[in-house]
């Protein structure tokens, strides 16, 4: 569910950024469209492969690397919710996966700084 509300955030800011661009040029020049470009084929950007540290951690979080066409990674996790029966696959990149490894990392250290600690209940 979250991931499909990323996605509409991001069609949604992309429309809103398109036509921001849009709005800003002077009427007097002709638009530019990607079909009047010459026939020179612009590269794809090279995406860089996750370090093998991250794949790492991906695997222990029960992640599997799933590579996209456009040459990203992405990493998928099949999870039943409380409640149903049914799996879901969620997939993410790899910014959000750093984000939720450290955001993990911060309760269990929050949980182990909890349970040394006594309360005087007298």
């Amino acid at each position: 569910m979250i991931y499909f509300e990323i996605r509409i955030l991001v069609l949604i800011g992309v429309t809103i950024g398109t036509g921001l661009a849009d709005a800003a040029q002077p009427p007097d020049q002709p638009r530019q469209t990607s079909s009047s470009t010459p026939s020179t084929v612009a590269a794809a950007p090279v995406v860089p492969a996750p370090s093998p540290d991250v794949l790492k951690r991906a695997k222990l979080a029960g992640y599997r690397v799933k590579k996209l066409r456009d040459g990203t990674t992405a990493f998928c996790k099949q999870e039943s919710h409380v409640g149903t029966r049914f799996s879901t696959n969620t997939c993410i990149d790899e910014n959000q996966l750093e984000e939720l490894l450290l955001r993990a990392q911060s309760q269990r250290d929050s949980m182990n700084n909890r349970v040394g600690t006594q309360s005087n209940t007298k």
